[in-house]
């Protein structure tokens, strides 16, 4: 579906979506990531739309530059190799109903455990 443009005055935007259209130039502000660029587009060209930085200067005509993800933090990554062996393990104590917040917080005492024993 196509996002309206309208640009308003907001002052402290976190998120910036730009349309890759070089003609077009429409930046999106928003307070959080609300827009999904795979399945949005740019209201007035129906263009692609990419997450940018944005300089302290103007923003319209502004050399767009697409956004950096962060790294994955030690944790986040520990998290990922761990919830499916922890899922398991609370499945078989707990039974077949087991929450996220059940998983996450038996990953967190783990790696707890982890750094006390580095």
């Amino acid at each position: 579906p196509a996002l309206g443009w309208q640009i308003s005055n907001i002052s402290d935007c976190l998120f910036y979506q730009a349309c890759t259209t070089p003609k077009c130039g429409v930046v999106i502000k928003r307070h959080s990531r609300s827009i999904d660029p795979t399945k949005q587009c740019c209201g007035r060209c129906k263009g692609k739309l990419v997450e940018i930085e944005v300089p302290d200067s103007s923003v319209k005509n502004a050399q767009h530059t697409p956004r950096k993800k962060k790294a994955l933090s030690g944790f986040n990554l520990f998290v990922q190799q761990q919830s499916k062996p922890v899922r398991a393990k609370l499945r078989t104590e707990l039974g077949p109903k087991v929450t996220q917040s059940e998983v996450m917080k038996e990953c967190a005492r783990m790696w707890r455990e982890q750094k006390q024993g580095n």
